[in-house]
């Protein structure tokens, strides 16, 4: 599992792997890249938009891809949390537009650990559903399905068992429409 997640989140996300096009996953020629910003109701609506006004393959047909995750590093966890609230101050009646929640139960929180950054810009990202857009795709050689292939055998060295673990998993992106990056503050 951890395997699988780091070629996940390391390879193809934060190494904005290139794909079948000759461009990273997250390129300006993609229209998936947005302004640097902190979490807020502007930043997450322009990345709203970046993803809405994606055309089909054809370059001309809207698909408009509905956002459905905000991916964060554990540094803006509390605060993806809180843009994703039902509402901003009076909880039943907000007593002003400002503290309407554009966001409320539009976005499901995610965080992970693989992408803090040390120093420097704490990215972020707007990521569609895989059921609507086909996103990456996860594959293994046939007959390696579900799990490693397995061996053991005596080591005349050490005069020990050594464990051998095979196996062999690759992540793709199939459609960079489904991503929105912001490199953050």
């Amino acid at each position: 599992a951890n395997l699988e997640s780091d070629l996940f989140w390391t390879d193809l996300i934060v190494g904005n792997q290139v794909m079948a096009d000759a461009l990273a996953l997250f390129h300006a020629t993609h229209g998936n890249v947005g302004t640097p910003g902190a979490i807020s109701v502007t930043t997450l609506s322009e990345a709203r938009k970046l993803m809405r006004r994606q055309k089909d393959i054809d370059g001309v047909t809207p698909i408009s891809v509905l956002p459905r995750y905000l991916v964060v590093s554990t540094t803006d966890e509390t605060l993806a949390e809180q843009i994703v609230t039902q509402a901003q101050g009076n909880v039943y009646s907000p007593d002003t537009v400002a503290n309407v929640n554009p966001f409320a139960s539009k976005l499901i929180p995610i965080t992970e650990t693989r992408l803090d950054v040390s120093s420097g810009l704490q990215p972020w990202y707007v990521f569609g559903q895989n059921s609507e857009i086909p996103m990456a795709e996860w594959a293994v050689l046939q007959g390696m399905e579900g799990w490693p292939i397995t061996s053991q055998y005596i080591d005349e060295d050490t005069k020990g068992i050594t464990f051998d673990a095979i196996y062999d998993v690759i992540f793709k992106v199939i459609d960079y429409r489904g991503f929105v990056r912001n490199a953050g503050v």
